[in-house]
């Protein structure tokens, strides 16, 4: 009899000393439901204003911070952390297409600076060989007139 009733206090005292525990536990759980809920929301709003352009980039931002500062232990922090990852790398893509399109504009201004010169070189070189080629027809005249000249010469 003493050992039921040993066995039913025991059990008494386990459940006084687990209840609290469970309570506070239970609170806890409650806390980080209601924290998983405004995570998931700040989320989402997050993901909502992302296609509105840089305004919606950096508010974003913002919000996939608050997320990873205030919500540490949500689920959501890591896909928060993760998006955060994508904006930066999307913005270094972003400079990086800045500096390689400054980059072509430079060589396509280069570019139509050479070909206009390549033109004037072009049109300079046909202008050249049309005077060299009267140059090469006024030589022979020359000649033939001091070969008629020097006949002249020779028949006075």
């Amino acid at each position: 009899m003493f050992r039921v009733m040993a066995k039913k206090v025991f059990l008494l005292l386990c459940l006084l000393f687990i209840c609290p525990c469970s309570a506070v536990s239970q609170q806890e759980a409650e806390q980080q439901a209601v924290n998983g809920c405004e995570a998931e929301n700040m989320f989402y709003q997050a993901l909502e204003v992302l296609p509105s352009g840089e305004g919606g980039i950096a508010e974003a931002r913002e919000a996939l911070r608050e997320i990873t500062r205030l919500y540490p232990h949500s689920r959501w922090q890591k896909p928060a952390e993760s998006i955060l990852w994508l904006i930066d790398q999307h913005e270094s893509c972003a400079l990086e297409r800045a500096e390689n399109k400054k980059r072509c504009d430079f060589i396509v201004e280069k570019s139509s600076q050479c070909q206009g010169m390549e033109n004037r070189c072009k049109d300079e070189l046909a202008r050249v060989l049309v005077e060299k080629e009267q140059l090469k027809r006024d030589l022979e005249r020359i000649k033939d007139l001091e070969i008629e000249l020097g006949r002249k010469n020779l028949m006075k």
